[in-house]
């Protein structure tokens, strides 16, 4: 062999082996690693999750804001002057003071 060059796939053959005699030292760590895989799935789900519903409503927040930005838009062929002659022909009778107990 030349200095310097390795065989190929020598390193994943040991690495494999290693792997085995591991887990034939440590047949109780099988479980372990199990267990330690599914934690990991778990927490990654529930930063996804939680992540979905921060982005559902930032965008359930911006839907309102557009929505009420819209609703200040002018009325247009002269409906905001209908309104206008409505509300003050729709004006109930107030007293000119309030009663002491609605002070």
């Amino acid at each position: 062999m030349i200095a310097g060059v390795k065989k190929l796939g020598s390193d994943n053959n040991r690495t494999q082996a290693g792997r085995r005699r591991w887990l034939l030292e440590y047949p109780r760590a099988t479980p372990v690693v199990i267990f330690l895989l599914v934690m990991a799935m778990t927490v990654v789900s529930v930063f996804a999750i939680e992540h979905g519903e921060a982005q559902r409503d930032e965008a359930e927040i911006n839907r309102d804001w557009q929505t009420d930005r819209d609703a200040f838009v002018p009325c247009k062929y002269g409906a905001l002057d209908a309104l206008r002659v409505l509300a003050k022909n729709c004006q109930c009778a107030t007293p000119a003071e309030l009663p002491p107990a609605l002070a």
